[in-house]
């Protein structure tokens, strides 16, 4: 015996979507002038090393003063 759910469950909708005219070309075109045709690297943030290497340098530091003294 199968069992009948108590709400109705909805079903998928379809939709007739006819795209409109694309031009490849075109699209490329108007990105390699926004944007230019050379691409740089985003230079990577210095601070997080810096601070890094600040802190080894501090605590070497303090850790030659407890040894000598």
């Amino acid at each position: 015996m199968q069992l009948r759910p108590l709400a109705k469950t909805p079903k998928h909708k379809r939709f007739d979507y006819i795209p409109r005219y694309w031009k490849p070309e075109e699209e490329e075109k108007a990105k390699r002038l926004k944007y230019g045709t050379i691409h740089f690297e985003r230079k990577t943030r210095r601070g997080q090393a810096k601070s890094i290497i600040m802190y080894a340098l501090i605590l070497s530091m303090i850790l030659y003063l407890m040894v000598t003294f």
